[in-house]
């Protein structure tokens, strides 16, 4: 069970869903419950404060952030998502940690904000990341365990009690923030550059952003929304692709500014979008269906927040369309692939191209069957090549023909499932039953006599093309296309 579905299932009826993260039975009994209960308008709904007055089980919260000059913060300004330890919790307390916190009213205060997030984040929102950055400029881990979903070390009792400033969840202990953090003093809200020195994490990026020109547009004025790869994520490259950029401070900007879009998007925001455009140009895809990911890298943690935009983490180096060279017509653009429903012979729908899995995807169409032949000869060189390291890129067979009615397409597709035994074979092999001519004037196709290899994005854009059987120069066309150094 996923994270979201196990927090789900514990919804009230007044509870906002996020429904794409449900199966589909839970998202039934969701949205059922959710057209059951009587709608309220916004402003009809009771403050964060009057919330939790009303529920009768936060008293020592709220004495609480009154002693710390919050509760008007969190009555009239917002939104906010409140992770709320109920008086129990405060009870549980080691003796006498209550009373020394009301007697340090900063401290209080930094405890507090660890419990409060920006934004208004329904359990569906929250359960989609690892990490949520609070309010005290510290991170909450979100986890799933035996079914219950945790917050720290803090159990979700009951989530989404929604106001009209934000949405709070209950919790059954007190958060307490590292010791570090409660010492430490409040500062200026570091720029983007000092954000990723500050985690440890981003030695690799800050030195590529560094070679590349980059430092004066992360710490100016933005605000700008980083998709930030982890030192992790640069060292599974292929073997030389990253000096190979540093080598080359032009590429390395662009793919750079690949992982840059203007603007400070929140992670809700973030997961709203089906697209975004880079500061390069370019588009990333965005899937948020099972958790989040941006451009086919998953989104580890978001929100972490400097004073001049936000950083998610990503577990993967984005890889941007190359670009067109020096003088020479974009054809980027002059041929794309057609949107199509289709299904692969696992039985997944998917619809072309923004469904394809990779950020950037190599087709491998057939008109015939003979055409196998060929196709196997993609296959081969395709296992264990340098192209199939590189993050974000996937190939498929695409099977294609004319149609010939559902009962007679259902039959082709029963025998090609039944003679071919590898179950990863039969989830890359998508059957495309369409208009052929049409088909392949969109493609801009020479010709069914031989396989088309085409090399596309998310948008459908054709990078890159040849035809027929795998030999070496195609190989190495490929692995150029795909941005890797020369062997």
């Amino acid at each position: 069970m996923s994270r979201a579905t196990a927090l789900a299932f514990t919804i009230r009826k007044d509870a906002l869903v996020n429904v794409r993260t449900l199966s589909r039975a839970a998202a039934a009994v969701a949205v059922l419950s959710t057209l059951a209960a009587p709608v309220a308008r916004a402003e009809d709904a009771p403050s964060i404060v009057e919330l939790a007055r009303a529920d009768g089980r936060f008293k020592t919260l709220l004495a609480a952030a009154q002693a710390a000059g919050l509760a008007a913060t969190l009555d009239r300004e917002g939104p906010f998502t409140v992770f709320a330890p109920t008086d129990e919790a405060f009870a549980a307390l080691p003796a006498g940690t209550v009373e020394a916190l009301l007697a340090e009213p900063a401290k209080l205060r930094h405890v507090l904000l660890h419990h409060v997030a920006r934004g208004a984040r329904v359990a569906a929102e929250v359960t989609q990341f690892d990490a949520v950055r609070t309010l005290a400029d510290t991170t909450l881990t979100i986890s799933a365990r035996g079914g219950a979903v945790r917050i720290g070390e803090a159990r979700v009792m009951i989530p989404d009690l929604r106001a009209r400033n934000g949405v709070i969840h209950v919790i059954d202990r007190v958060l307490l923030p590292p010791a570090a953090a409660q010492a430490e003093p409040r500062r200026e809200a570091p720029d983007l550059v000092q954000l990723a020195r500050s985690a440890g994490t981003f030695g690799t990026l800050l030195a590529a952003a560094e070679r590349a020109g980059l430092r004066e547009t992360l710490t100016g004025p933005g605000p700008l929304t980083v998709f930030a790869p982890s030192d992790a994520a640069f060292a599974v490259l292929p073997g030389g692709a990253l000096e190979a950029l540093l080598g080359d401070p032009e590429r390395l900007r662009r793919l750079l500014l690949h992982h840059v879009v203007p603007g400070a998007l929140k992670a809700g925001q973030v997961a709203g979008a089906r697209s975004l455009t880079t500061a390069a140009g370019t588009a990333l895809a965005v899937d948020a269906r099972e958790g989040v990911s941006v451009g086919g890298a998953r989104v580890l943690t978001a929100d972490l927040e400097a004073r001049n935009g936000v950083i998610h983490v990503i577990d993967r180096v984005l890889l941007p369309p190359p670009a067109p060279a020096a003088g020479a017509r974009d054809t980027r653009t002059s041929a794309r692939f057609p949107r199509l429903e289709a299904t692969n012979l696992e039985g997944r729908p998917f619809e072309l191209p923004g469904g394809l899995d990779g950020e950037l995807n190599l087709c491998l169409i057939a008109f015939r069957q003979w055409q196998q032949r060929e196709v196997d000869t993609w296959l081969k060189a395709l296992e264990g090549s340098r192209a199939s390291a590189v993050p974000g890129f996937a190939w498929w067979e695409l099977p294609t023909g004319p149609r010939m009615g559902e009962a007679r397409e259902r039959l082709v597709d029963a025998g090609m499932r039944a003679g071919i035994p590898e179950r990863a074979a039969r989830a890359r092999t998508i059957t495309l039953w369409t208009d052929k001519p049409a088909f392949m004037r969109a493609l801009e196709l020479p010709g069914d006599r031989t396989i088309q290899v085409v090399l596309i994005d998310r948008e459908g854009r054709v990078l890159w093309r040849t035809e027929g059987v795998f030999t070496p120069e195609k190989g190495a066309a490929l692995e150029q296309a795909l941005g890797l150094p020369g062997a």
